[in-house]
Order: C-alpha cells, then sequence, then structure tokens
C-alpha cells in the first residue's frame, strides 16, 4: 500500500456516454497521486471500449471487466484491485470538482485520528450546470443515531481510508440501493468521520438513470435494519419509524391518501414522542 496514494473506483455499466467525463474529471485533480479503477460491470454497449481509452492515454487508469452483477458487486472488484492508502467512488455518469481529492487528502494529514472525510455534493442536468447545491455538515446528532435515520452523504462525496474497510468488510452484493448506507453504519461503528465543507462531485441528472422499485428498495431497507439495527433498540426504533415516514411521503406523492394516513399512524406509534416525530422528519429533509 503506497502512502499518500488514492485509489478512485468506478463502476461502469453501459456509460458509454458519459464514462470519459467521470475518468476526466479524475485525471484533472488536482492531486496527482492516484490511480483510477474502472470496473466495466458486464456492459453491453461501447463502455469497455471508451474506459481501454483512457487507460491507453494515462497509466493512472486500469480496466477490470467482470459479468453484470451491480454496483455493489463492481465496488468490491474495484476495491480488491486497488492499492491506495485511501479509496474514493465515482459513478461512471458523475464527475469530480477539481480540488475534491487534494481537499479530503490534507484533511486526513490534519486529522490523523479522521477515518473517513465527506463533503457536499450538487445535483446537475445532463450538461452538468448545478441545480441544487446539498450542503449538511455535521450531523448534530451524531453519526450512529443519523445514520439509523438516513443515509447522510453521497457515497461519491467522501474518501475513506483502505484499513477502515478492511476492519468492517466491503459492500455486501445482496443490497440494491442502500448498500452504501449499510456499509456506513458499519463504518460509524468502527471508525471516525469528519466534514470537510464544499461541494466535491456533480450528480448527473439524466433519462438514463435506474430507478428503484419502492417495494424492492423498502424490503432492503428492512435488511438492514434487521441486521444493523437489531441489537440497538433506541437506532432501530428511529429506523423503523423513519421508514413509515418515507411510506407515507411515497404514498403522498402517488395520491394514495388510505396508505399515507395508515403510514403516519404507523410513524406516530414507531416514534412514540412528537419530540422524536420531528427530530426524524428535520433530518430526512435536510
Amino acid at each position: 500500500m503506497e502512502p499518500g496514494l488514492v485509489s478512485v473506483i468506478v463502476p461502469a455499466f453501459n456509460r458509454e456516454r458519459f464514462l470519459g467525463d467521470a475518468v476526466r474529471s479524475v485525471l484533472q485533480q488536482s492531486y496527482s497521486d492516484l490511480e483510477v479503477v474502472i470496473v466495466d460491470d458486464g456492459s453491453t454497449d461501447g463502455t469497455y471500449e471508451v474506459a481501454q481509452i483512457c487507460a491507453s492515454s494515462d497509466n493512472r487508469v486500469r480496466v477490470l471487466r467482470t459479468p453484470n452483477r451491480g454496483p455493489a458487486s463492481a465496488r468490491n472488484a474495484g476495491l480488491h484491485a486497488a492499492t491506495g492508502e485511501y479509496v474514493s467512488f465515482l459513478d461512471s455518469d458523475d464527475v469530480y470538482t477539481q480540488q475534491k481529492v487534494e481537499s479530503h487528502v490534507h484533511h486526513f494529514g490534519e486529522r490523523p485520528e479522521i477515518d473517513l472525510v465527506f463533503s457536499d455534493y450538487a445535483t446537475a442536468d445532463e450538461r452538468l450546470n448545478v441545480r441544487v447545491v446539498h450542503a449538511k455538515g455535521m450531523p448534530a446528532a451524531g453519526f450512529r443515531e443519523t445514520l439509523a435515520i438516513r443515509n447522510w452523504f453521497a457515497t461519491t462525496a467522501c474518501t475513506v481510508r483502505r484499513s477502515l474497510i478492511e476492519r468492517v468488510g466491503p459492500f455486501r452484493t445482496d443490497l440494491r440501493g442502500p448498500e452504501d448506507w449499510e456499509l456506513w453504519i458499519r463504518c460509524a461503528r468502527a471508525g471516525t468521520f469528519s466534514y470537510v465543507p464544499g461541494v466535491v462531485t456533480l450528480y448527473r441528472q439524466h433519462g438514463d438513470q435506474f430507478h428503484d422499485d419502492y417495494a424492492q428498495l423498502r424490503s432492503h431497507w428492512q435488511t438492514v435494519i434487521d441486521t444493523q439495527l437489531s441489537t440497538s433498540p433506541g437506532e432501530r426504533r428511529l429506523a423503523i419509524a423513519a421508514v413509515y415516514w418515507n411510506d407515507a411521503m411515497y404514498s403522498r406523492l402517488h395520491r394514495r391518501h388510505g396508505h399515507m394516513s395508515v403510514a403516519m399512524i404507523r410513524f406516530a406509534v414507531a416514534a412514540r414522542r412528537p419530540s422524536r416525530m420531528q427530530h426524524i422528519v428535520r433530518t430526512i429533509n435536510l
């Protein structure tokens, strides 16, 4: 493992239109001691060819090709191949801002006790024109309680010491949607998180993105609660109440008012106290 080297893992499935932008945003970082591990997750378009072109233009880029098993499996393949002291993730249709890696490595140097650094991100249109900046900072309630309610930061907006992931294990491949949330719950128990302000990644919104089926996503949330939060009654109560609140908002969006009323009642029963209800809603809406 090379001190100071940052491994940027880029899982890619049918992203020939955007992969070049993603990789260039890494190679043009103000911090140059990095490697890019592109994992072609069984693409059926020209993604692999674009990845090979990227690798031929810069010896810091490596390309892996795997059968299509989803983003968690692709990220794990990249983790297995990574050689850096630090690990960052970048979805193949998103981009980093130029100071992302440098700002995080600098913070690790100043705070050697820190295991994970995260920053802000922005949503952008297909041409990467910024629409909304998402800046949360450090959660007031602490990470273990906050992560019981929701995922707090974007996977592409953080950098992790590889040693922390080696302690807690990689992404769970049986989850689709909350696999990053589940990993950060484990990391929060074993390591220390810190925040560096500023937008470090642009999340590109476009028509080819995968949209989760809510019933499947909810089932996977429940799996995370059952496996990671079952030993802490307080955290489990927060998590279950948060799921009921999300049920209510999903029902409201689709004008299923009867379902929304039932979900709101379940939310109130699970949360038990008005102050806890307010805390959950405030945390979800941040």
